[in-house]
C-alpha cells in the first residue's frame, strides 16, 4: 500500500509590504528671541548712566551751597543786582540739588536776622540795576536802617548807579564807588507812547469807555497825547518819589539845596558827588576787600587774604524759615497781570495771575489746618475786571466762612484789579511809594471797517438780532449800542466802587472822589483812607499773627507746585530764548498785558479794571 501524501495547501498571498514610512524632518532649531534680553539690558544700562550721571551731577554740584561755620566778626554780603524774584513755586530739581534760590524777602530776612547775631559785624552791599521796584527798595532800606540801629556798619560799593540804586546804597554807613563807575542822578521821568495817529493811518479805529477822568489807559489808542488828568496823575507819583529819595539824601548829606541843584541840572560826575558828599571815596573792588579786612580786625592781612563773607543762601541754610511742626500762616503770592483761567506765565512770558489757579491756591490754604491765617502778596496792574471780582469774592469766603484772617501786603504795584483783590482782605498793608488806587474800569471795542476798506475786503454778515455781531470787528457800533456798551462800563465802574466803600466802612459818596480811576502813592493811599498801615511783608505777617492769636508761627509760601514734572524738567535758572521773548523785548507792556487778558477769555472785549497805565520811571 502505497504512503499517501498530503496535498499541499494552497500558497497563501504574501500581503504586499506597507510603504516605508518617509523619514522625520529634522526639528528645526528655534532662533532665540533676543528681543526681551535686549529690553531688559538697555532698561539696566539706562538705568546706569541716569543714576551714574546723577551721581556725577551732584558731585560736580556739591550739594548746593556750601554750608559755612559763621565766625566771629563776619560779613553778610548782599548782592543787589539783575533779576531778584520775590518767590516762585518750588522746583523738585532744585531741591534734588540743594540748589537754594534765593528771593527778596530771603534777603530781607537775613538782614533781620544778622541785626542781633553776634557773628555779624556788617553788611557788605553791593548794588547794581535790579528788577526790585520802588516799593521794594524801600522795604529793604528799612531793613538795613534796623540793621545800622543795632550798632552795626555796612559798607555800600557799586559801578552803575541811578536814583534808585543810590536811595538803597545811601543807607550805608560808608558808600564807595567805581572810580570809572557810571552815575545817572538827573531827576525822574514817566513816558507814554501813544499809537491813534498809527492806528488811523491804517484804518484802525478804537472806541473806549472809561470810568473815571483818571481812567486813562485806553488813551494810547485814541489820543495823540496825555490828557490833563493823566499829566495831572503822573506830575504827582514823580514828585512823591523824588521826595523819598531827597529825603533819603538828606539822611546822608547835612545840607541838601545842592545836590538838589546838581540832580534837576543833571549829576553824572562821580567826583561831583563826592565833593557834594553823596559818596565817601572812589574804590576799587579789591581795594574794598581790603577795607573790609580791616574792619573785621585784620588789619595786617595781606593783600588776597580770605575774608570771612557769609552770603545770604548760605547764611539761610542756618536756620531755615519753613517750619511745618506748629501753626502757619500762608503767604500767597500774587504777581503779573490779572485774567480768567488757569496758566503761570502770558504768551510773552509775562508773570500772570489766573483766576483759577489763585482760587485753588487759596482754597488749598484755607482747607490747611495748620494754616491759621492768610497774607496776600500782591504786585499787579489789575487786568480783568471778571476775574478780579471772582477773587474778591473767594477771599471774602475766606474770611466769613472759614473763619481765616486774610491780609493785603502790597509790593510795588496794587493797583485797579490788584486793589480789587486787596480790598476783600481784613487789612491792607502798603509801602509809602506803592502804586496802588485807580479803582476804575475801562472797555475797548476796536473795529477795522476802514481796515478792510483799504483792502478791498467786504464782509457780509447773516443775523437774527441786531446787535447779534457786536463783538464783531468789522463794522462800527450804532448809536444805540455806545449808549449800552457806555451804561455797562458805568455799572462795572459803579460797582467796583461800592464794593471799595463796603470794604473801607464808609460809603459810596466819600469813597468816589478818591476812585474816578486815579494812582495813588501809598502814603496818599493812607491819608485817603485806602489802605491801613504802611510798612512791608514783616508788617502784613505781624498783622496776621495779631488776628490769629498767634505768638510764634511758620511762614508757608504758596502757589504750590502743581506739575512735578514740568517743574523737574525745568531749571530754576534757564534763559528762556523763545520767539515770544524776543518779541516780548520790542512790544510795550500794555500790549503784551492786553493780549494775554483777551487771549484768556472767549469774551474779548470784557471791561477792564487795570491801571491806566504801565508806569515807567527813569
Amino acid at each position: 500500500m502505497s504512503e499517501s501524501v498530503p496535498p499541499t495547501p494552497p500558497r497563501q498571498p504574501t500581503p504586499p509590504r506597507p510603504a516605508p514610512t518617509p523619514p522625520r524632518p529634522a526639528p528645526r532649531k528655534k532662533k532665540p528671541n533676543y528681543l526681551l534680553p535686549l529690553l531688559l539690558f538697555g532698561f539696566l544700562l539706562f538705568g546706569g548712566v541716569f543714576v551714574g550721571g546723577l551721581a556725577v551731577m551732584m558731585f560736580m554740584v556739591g550739594g548746593g551751597p556750601e554750608i559755612v561755620d559763621v565766625k566771629n566778626d563776619s560779613v553778610l554780603k548782599l548782592n543787589i543786582s539783575g533779576m531778584i524774584a520775590e518767590y516762585e513755586p518750588p522746583s523738585p530739581m532744585a531741591v534734588l540739588f540743594n540748589h537754594q534760590v534765593v528771593y527778596f524777602h530771603d534777603v530781607v530776612n537775613a538782614v533781620n536776622k544778622a541785626k542781633t547775631d553776634p557773628r555779624i559785624a556788617g553788611i557788605f552791599l553791593e548794588v547794581g540795576a535790579s528788577s526790585l521796584g520802588w516799593a521794594q527798595a524801600e522795604e529793604l532800606r528799612d531793613a538795613l536802617k534796623a540793621f545800622k540801629q543795632e550798632g552795626k556798619w555796612i559798607v555800600a560799593h557799586g559801578e552803575i548807579w541811578q536814583e534808585k540804586e543810590y536811595y538803597l546804597a545811601g543807607v550805608a554807613n560808608e558808600v564807595y564807588f567805581a572810580p570809572e563807575g557810571y552815575l545817572f542822578l538827573d531827576g525822574f521821568m514817566s513816558r507814554s507812547s501813544f499809537y491813534a495817529d498809527l492806528l488811523k493811518k491804517y484804518g484802525v479805529n478804537v472806541h473806549v469807555e472809561a470810568f473815571g477822568e483818571y481812567k486813562s489807559f485806553a488813551d494810547q489808542y485814541r489820543n495823540t497825547a496825555m490828557s490833563e488828568a493823566h499829566r495831572e496823575a503822573t506830575a504827582e507819583l514823580l514828585n512823591g518819589l523824588e521826595e523819598t529819595f531827597f529825603a533819603a539824601v538828606a539822611e546822608k548829606v547835612p545840607d541838601v539845596a545842592p545836590v538838589r541843584t546838581a540832580v534837576a541840572a543833571g549829576l553824572y560826575r562821580s567826583e561831583e558827588a563826592k565833593s557834594l558828599g553823596l559818596l565817601d571815596e572812589l574804590m576799587y573792588r579789591d581795594e574794598i576787600h581790603q577795607l573790609l579786612l580791616s574792619k573785621t580786625g585784620r588789619k595786617s592781612a595781606p593783600p588776597g587774604a580770605d575774608l570771612p563773607i557769609v552770603r545770604v543762601s548760605q547764611y539761610q541754610q542756618q536756620d531755615p524759615f519753613q517750619r511745618f511742626g506748629g501753626p502757619g500762616i500762608a503767604v500767597i503770592y500774587a504777581k503779573g497781570g490779572i485774567q480768567s483761567g488757569s496758566q503761570s506765565k502770558g504768551f510773552f512770558g509775562d508773570s500772570v495771575i489766573a483766576s483759577d489757579d489763585f482760587l485753588r491756591q487759596l482754597r488749598r490754604a484755607r482747607k490747611d489746618k495748620r494754616v491759621k491765617a492768610i497774607v496776600l502778596r500782591i504786585d499787579s496792574p489789575g487786568g480783568s475786571s471778571l476775574a478780579s471780582d471772582v477773587m474778591w469774592r473767594e477771599i471774602q469766603r475766606t474770611k466769613a466762612d472759614f473763619g481765616k484772617p486774610v491780609i493785603a501786603s502790597m509790593g510795588s504795584v496794587a493797583a485797579s484789579g490788584g486793589y480789587y483783590m486787596a480790598m476783600a482782605c481784613d487789612q491792607i498793608v502798603a509801602q509809602p511809594t506803592t502804586i496802588t488806587g485807580s479803582i476804575g474800569v475801562v472797555t475797548m471795542r476796536w473795529d477795522f471797517d476802514a481796515l478792510y476798506d483799504k483792502l478791498l475786503v467786504n464782509v457780509d454778515v447773516v443775523k437774527t438780532g441786531e446787535s447779534a455781531d457786536f463783538f464783531d470787528p468789522h463794522r462800527k457800533l450804532t448809536e444805540a449800542e455806545i449808549q449800552g456798551f457806555r451804561e455797562r462800563t458805568r455799572s462795572a465802574y459803579r460797582a467796583f466802587v461800592q464794593k471799595a466803600a463796603d470794604s473801607r466802612g464808609t460809603t459810596f459818596e466819600s469813597l468816589e472822589p478818591f476812585a474816578r480811576g486815579r494812582v495813588w502813592l501809598g502814603k496818599d493811599a493812607l491819608e485817603h483812607q485806602l489802605v491801613d498801615h504802611l510798612g512791608g511783608l514783616d508788617t502784613a505777617l505781624k498783622l496776621a499773627a495779631a488776628e490769629a492769636d498767634l505768638d510764634d508761627f511758620a511762614v508757608i509760601n504758596y502757589p504750590l507746585q502743581d506739575d512735578p514734572w514740568a517743574a523737574l524738567t525745568q531749571s530754576p535758572t534757564a534763559v528762556e530764548t523763545t520767539v515770544e521773548t524776543k518779541l516780548a523785548a520790542m512790544l510795550p507792556y500794555e500790549m503784551r498785558l492786553l493780549w494775554d487778558i483777551h487771549s484768556s477769555s472767549p469774551q474779548p472785549w470784557q471791561t477792564l479794571a487795570l491801571t491806566p497805565y504801565h508806569l515807567e520811571i527813569e
